[in-house]
């Protein structure tokens, strides 16, 4: 269950103040990670390369719940619709960005 994204008012502060961390995993400068962090009754979820972008707030069962799905695979485009869709989907969704950044 999503709560809210860090535009809503009432987190945006919590979010500010929030201790966050990054995946040991994280390969440093450049790599595509996530940071998280906890807050009352929630998970706080951002890209760990815009710090001062928006961020997902869910619930922690609905932060595990997502955590087993990446751990399965269950979220993996490649593994689900094939090496050549997913490249094409990614491509696609990075070409609507461009065009609505543009618009």
């Amino acid at each position: 269950m999503i709560i809210s994204t860090d535009r809503n008012a009432a987190h945006r502060s919590t979010l500010v103040a929030a201790s966050w961390r990054k995946s040991s995993y994280s390969q440093g400068e450049g790599a595509e990670c996530v940071e998280l962090a906890r807050i009352p009754a929630a998970i706080g979820i951002r890209d760990s390369k815009a710090p001062d972008g928006p961020a997902l707030v869910i619930s922690p069962t609905a932060a595990r719940a997502l955590a087993n799905q990446i751990k399965d695979g269950e979220l993996n485009l490649q593994k689900r619709l094939g090496p050549n869709r997913a490249d094409g989907w990614l491509r696609e969704r990075a070409r609507r960005r461009r065009a609505g950044a543009a618009g």
